[in-house]
């Protein structure tokens, strides 16, 4: 179906030959539309990781003896929030599948989700809120140190923190090139301080990190 719907009643009676009771009609008719729509059932959550899930749809519930529409012929739109059940819902989604994963969703975090289902330019309500709650994930890759300082035979280097994701931070290690070119690094600098000083270097050499 395309354009404006048409509620497909198997009614045997007749319509009014009116204009008025003909409008009337339709506008029950839409009504009717609506509320059969508005009877979505909420979404299913399920493989939940750090960074996706799988939401499961099912079609309205409807009497298709009274209603000639098939299920394929409904489309979903997926709301999600990250600011609480009554925060501001963004749409992820929209479209006819009935299986969706959403990605690129954040660690440890709790969203809610909602659904409507629509059929050409009639919409339904949005479900109650569904919640989930994402896994932790290993930490972010921290940002290159910064050389802070430096003398003829040393250097000072600091860096930020980097975001946990849940999981818990260790240590930091900071490996350098030994001056050697940077195929041959190795560790010198293993714990949970964002900054480092390292001493006797060669002076005029050049040094990766």
């Amino acid at each position: 179906m395309n354009g404006t719907s048409e509620v497909r009643r198997q009614d045997p009676a007749s319509s009014s030959s009116s204009n008025d009771g003909q409008e009337l009609d339709e506008e029950e008719d839409r009504k009717a539309l609506f509320e059969l729509l508005s009877q979505m059932a909420q979404p299913k959550v399920s493989n939940v990781d750090a960074r996706s899930a799988l939401i499961e749809l099912s079609p309205p519930e409807y009497s298709q003896t009274e209603y000639d529409i098939s299920p394929n012929e409904f489309n979903y739109e997926l709301f999600l929030s990250e600011k609480g059940p009554e925060g501001r819902y963004k749409s992820v989604y929209k479209g006819e599948a009935t299986e969706i994963t959403l990605k690129d969703l954040k660690p440890v975090t709790e969203y809610y989700l909602q659904v409507r289902a629509l059929l050409d330019d009639i919409c339904g309500r949005q479900t109650e809120p569904v919640p989930f709650k994402t896994h932790s994930a290993e930490p972010d890759t921290p940002l290159p140190p910064k050389l802070t300082n430096r003398t003829k035979n040393s250097m000072q280097l600091k860096w930020n923190s980097t975001a946990d994701n849940g999981s818990k931070l260790l240590s930091y290690s900071l490996e350098y090139d030994q001056g050697l070119g940077e195929s041959n690094f190795v560790e010198i600098y293993s714990g949970l301080a964002k900054q480092y000083k390292l001493p006797h270097l060669t002076a005029s050499t050049a040094y990766n990190f």
